[in-house]
């Protein structure tokens, strides 16, 4: 009876994370709120937990975190009528109840989280891998959310309009709406997975990093060497200061040979791609010294990108470091910082602040869900000893 009930528990903490990470690309609130009431009511309540002042500050600091993007987002940035802003607040709300319920959830399903990480990580790279078989066997893209009739994929390889190589090329999604948004999104189980898994590279990892480079994202190729760098840094247990001036050079050196790719390669809507950024990064850093601090509000994202006209920029696609800088200012952004950091050690520090590059925001449920189970799993046993 026991083990039914364990892999029922696992069941809805698979299903769970499942739809928590797919809730940025078809609407999911109410499965969420369903399995969160479902994943409450089969917790193990009985047993006692331990609370010391550590236990303390640390969810203290969580709720200090959590309420400054909070009354930024909604309330100070409430002037903000467009669809994105609105979307991001209304996250933002469904947070206050989501972000308590995840972490209660991660210390009640402590014995069966790793399993569940786990298996949503295999689900999302699987279903890659089905759907990259089917479409180029069949030669029609398979989209499993066009077939269900929720939207169209972006799975189209537009940087090579123009160019006739005999077959059409795809760059498969997973359940995501883009390649790009499917290595930021599992880039985040993947991480989980790695600390699960005591800092072992499994085969599960090497085929999720093949697939980041094969989907053909430019996002999705940084976050595999980003990846990459963390493995290395996190076993030598180098110096923090080493690690820091190693680890700024590689991203440097990383960005440079991204960018002239995408120059190189500026077919279209490549181009305009590579112009939006520089873009909004000169907007940011000719900004105000109250919008450095404090951040530009949720609306404040239309920019002049030369021969592309007026548009509107998605802000998280240049990194969640420069989402936090640019809507929250570096008060924001050193904030995250220290909650991310807060009682980790050496190794799960490196991988944590890796969780800086991924292109999401800070509305994202999938963000908050993998560090209330990373923390859990690692940082919480250790504080209240």
């Amino acid at each position: 009876m026991d083990y039914l009930v364990q892999n029922v528990r696992s069941g809805i903490l698979t299903c769970l994370l499942f739809v928590v990470f797919i809730s940025g690309t078809i609407p999911s609130n109410l499965a969420i709120t369903s399995l969160i009431v479902a994943a409450l009511f089969m917790a193990p309540f009985g047993g006692t937990y331990r609370i010391n002042y550590r236990f303390i500050l640390y969810i203290s600091i969580l709720f200090l975190t959590f309420f400054y993007f909070y009354y930024r987002g909604v309330f100070v940035y409430a002037a903000a009528e467009d669809e994105i802003s609105q979307s991001v607040k209304s996250r933002l709300t469904w947070s206050l109840f989501y972000i308590p319920a995840f972490f209660f959830i991660a210390v009640f399903y402590r014995n069966v989280s790793v399993a569940a990480v786990r298996h949503t990580l295999i689900i999302f790279v699987g279903f890659w891998y089905l759907q990259t078989f089917v479409s180029y066997a069949t030669g029609e893209y398979f989209d499993i959310w066009k077939i269900l009739g929720f939207r169209e994929q972006k799975a189209e390889a537009y940087f090579i309009k123009g160019i006739d190589l005999g077959f059409k090329l795809w760059r498969p999604t997973s359940f995501l709406n883009e390649p790009g948004t499917y290595a930021s999104i599992v880039f985040l189980l993947l991480v989980a997975d790695y600390i699960n898994c005591e800092y072992r590279i499994t085969k599960t990892h090497l085929f999720t990093l093949s697939s980041f480079i094969l989907s053909m994202s430019g996002f999705g190729f940084a976050l595999a060497v980003v990846f990459s760098l963390g493995v290395v840094l996190s076993k030598k247990q180098a110096s923090a200061g080493k690690s820091i001036f190693t680890t700024f050079a590689f991203l440097v050196v990383c960005c440079i040979a991204y960018l002239y790719y995408d120059f190189r390669s500026g077919f279209g809507d490549r181009a305009a791609g590579f112009e939006f950024r520089f873009v909004l990064i000169a907007k940011y850093a000719t900004g105000t010294l109250q919008e450095l601090i404090f951040g530009h509000s949720l609306d404040d994202t239309i920019i002049a990108a030369g021969k592309f006209g007026i548009m509107d920029a998605f802000v998280e696609d240049l990194s969640f470091a420069f989402y936090l800088n640019y809507h929250f200012g570096i008060i924001g952004f050193f904030l995250m910082i220290f909650y991310l950091l807060m009682f980790s050690n050496y190794k799960s520090s490196v991988f944590l602040i890796l969780f800086l590059f991924p292109k999401i925001h800070i509305g994202a449920y999938a963000l908050w869900m993998i560090i209330s189970i990373i923390k859990v799993n690692q940082i919480i046993p250790r504080i209240l000893k």
